[in-house]
Parts: structure tokens; sequence; C-alpha cells
């Protein structure tokens, strides 16, 4: 039985705009006729499963969206290619052949205006794609420039492509002789790192070499040599850290040293660790709150919270570092209400001046009395009235 689908042909560049049933020639006994300016598109009753070409050499593009298939031609004077296509229990063969005269389209003549504009529109697009990538490879990002290039090629005409064709040369070139440069270079730096014992930044480096090549031997046997001496030197401050009973550092120490070679690590360390894990606790806490009560004796708020936060966090029920936590807020608390106070003390006593300038005695005394309110110990608002009160009195003697 002969299998069930819809056929339809698209122009590239109008996909958008206009389409129409393929004509004859198009589908001829399954044979489908193709070119690089037209696409067929087939539409399936059941799922398409998969398919497969038989020189699959990038002639030809087959495109699944669930049971919608659509068959492009990527190359000029492509040679014939059977596609196999399974949908569901169905299997359809096609041969695709390519053909640049493709079928007449009916096209929707009352869409002229917009058909051009459309044109219009994806040059621009393409020239400013084109200038990015111009800018990306004038920067030396030649393999961003690569890629714009690249899908360039597709997008504008064919006298346009040989200068893009050129330029991607020239990216895959400089790409090349980027990368080459950029791995020496983090070899030479890697090995400097590795010398000043910054195995952890030597270790990237060798990373950042791998990167620009993959899977060199060279880069791979330095990595390994730079783990296993890093390794050493962890573990060798981490057992000299235990052994002195500093159990902070020798929880970093073996830590870093877990993180490099896990498995080795396990093998010669793993009892003292866990004992470190144990005893580190206790030392944290009482670290911190020493810290926390040099810098409480200081007044430095900050530091003293911090630090009895970070033994509360050790052991939560320590009732000490709580009501050190309690004394703290309280007088960050004063201390802002204070400078609250001491804002409005100077406002008044600028306020006051002012007045007393512009000969307002009373409104002059008045803003000394409010300051006197805030601070009665201070002498200078009590002063500055009681010479205002004087200078008034002498003024009503004189009248």
């Amino acid at each position: 039985m002969k299998p069930i689908y819809y056929v339809q042909c698209l122009l590239l560049v109008t996909t958008l705009l206009t389409n129409t049933r393929a004509k004859s020639q198009n589908i001829i006994n399954d044979t489908v006729v193709l070119s690089t300016n037209a696409q067929v598109s087939f539409l399936f009753p059941s799922l398409i499963d998969k398919t497969t070409m038989s020189n699959p050499n990038g002639s030809y593009e087959a495109i699944v969206t669930k049971k919608n298939l659509l068959l492009k031609a990527q190359r000029k004077e492509a040679n014939p290619q059977v596609l196999t296509v399974n949908e569901g229990s169905n299997t359809h063969t096609f041969v695709m052949v390519y053909n640049e005269n493709v079928p007449a389209l009916k096209r929707d003549w009352s869409n002229k205006k917009k058909l051009a504009s459309y044109v219009k529109d994806k040059k621009a697009r393409a020239d400013a794609r084109l200038a990015e990538a111009d800018a990306l490879l004038e920067k030396g990002q030649y393999d961003a420039a690569l890629a714009l290039y690249s899908r360039l090629q597709y997008d504008v005409e064919e006298a346009e492509r040989q200068p893009i064709e050129t330029k991607i040369a020239q990216c895959e070139q400089m790409s090349f002789a980027g990368k080459q440069k950029k791995y020496s270079d983090a070899m030479t730096r890697a090995a400097s790192l590795e010398k000043a014992k910054k195995y952890r930044e030597a270790d990237s480096t060798y990373d950042v070499a791998l990167g620009a090549k993959n899977d060199d031997p060279e880069a791979l046997r330095k990595r390994a040599a730079n783990r296993t001496v890093w390794f050493q030197d962890s573990k060798g401050k981490a057992l000299d850290a235990f052994d002195d009973n500093n159990f902070i550092l020798a929880k970093s120490g073996f830590a870093e040293a877990r993180e490099i070679d896990s498995k080795t690590f396990q093998q010669c360390c793993k009892d003292k660790y866990e004992t470190t894990l144990r005893k580190a606790p206790d030392q944290v806490f009482r670290l911190q709150r020493t810290k926390g009560n040099e810098a409480f004796d200081i007044h430095d708020w900050t530091v003293a919270k911090q630090a009895y936060d970070s033994a509360l966090a050790v052991n939560k029920n320590d009732d000490y570092c709580s009501k050190r936590l309690i004394k703290i807020k309280e007088a960050v608390e004063k201390e802002r209400d204070d400078e609250k106070k001491e804002a409005q003390y100077y406002a008044l006593l600028s306020s006051a001046k002012g007045f007393a300038a512009a000969k307002e005695i009373d409104a002059a005394v008045a803003k000394y009395d409010a300051a006197m309110k805030l601070f009665p110990d201070r002498r200078f608002a009590k002063e500055k009235r009681e010479a205002l009160t004087k200078l008034k009195t002498n003024a009503s003697a004189k009248r």
C-alpha cells in the first residue's frame, strides 16, 4: 500500500510568506527533487522514529520535527542519495536528487511589498552579523569570528561568499596559531608557578594548556607530576599541624590533599583526618571566642559579632557568646542613638547661631534650650544662652 503523506515545496527566501503543493516534477515515484534554493517538507500521519541516508556527506540535510520531515540540498550538483524514513511501523524510501530548476511557485503578488521588505531586512541582518564578525576578527577572537562567518555563508548571495570563505580560512589558520601560543604560554607559566610552589594555580594553568590542545601528552604528564608534588606538600603540612595539635590548620591541609587525590588520601591519612574533624571544632570555638573577646574589649563590634557568631556555629548552646551578642546589639543601638542625638545637637547650635545673627534673640534662646536638654552637662549651649539673655536684658534697659 502506498504510504500516506502530504508534501509542500518551499522557496527558502520566502518560507515565511508563500508555499504551494509540490508539482509532479518534485515527487516522481518517491524521487524527491531538491535544490539549494528550495526545500521539500513531508507531513506524516505518525511520529518519525529516525531517518537514514545512504551516504551522509553533508550534501543533503534531513530535519525531523515530530511528524514533519524537511529535506534540503546543501551543495550544488549534489549526487543522488537514498533516504530511509522509519515512521511507526512504516518504512519509506526516497531518492533525493539535485536539480536547480525548482517548480514555479504560486506567489501572492499582493505580498510583493512585504516580500521585498523581508529580503531587505534579511540582508541588513546579514550585514550586521558580518560587521560583528569582522570586529571579532580584528580583536583576535578567531573562534567567535569563525562561528559567525560559518553561519553567514548561507545568509548571503553566492557572489558575496568568496570574501567570507577567505576570512573563514584566515580564522581557521589564526585560531590554530592562537591555540598554539596559548598552549605554549600556559605551559611556561604553569612551570613557573610550580617552581614557586603555587601548585593549585599551576594545576589550573595546565588545564588552560589542555584547553588549547586537548589530551596533549606533555601537559597531562606535567599536570599529573604537579599534582603528586602538590599532594605531598599538602599532606606534609597537615601532618605537621596535626603533630602540633593545630587541628584547624591540619583540617585545611588534609582537605586539600583529599581534593587532589582522594584514593591515595584514604590509604594514608584517613584516620588522622577523622581525628582532626573531631577535634578541630573545639579549637575553632575557643579561637573565635577569644577573638570575639579581644574585639569586644576595644569596642570593635563588627569583628566581635562575627567571631561570636562563628563560635556559636560550632557550639550553638554557648551561653557566654549569646549574652555577648546581646550586649553588642545594645551597644550598637546606643551608639546609633548617640550619633543621632549628636547630629541633632549640632543642628540646634547651628540654627541658634543663625537666629542670633539675625537678631532673633528669643528664637536663638529656644534653640539653645533644646540643645541643653539633649546634653545638660555641656557648657557651650548654656554659655551662649546666658550671653544672649544678658544682651537682651541690656537692650531692654537702654530703651
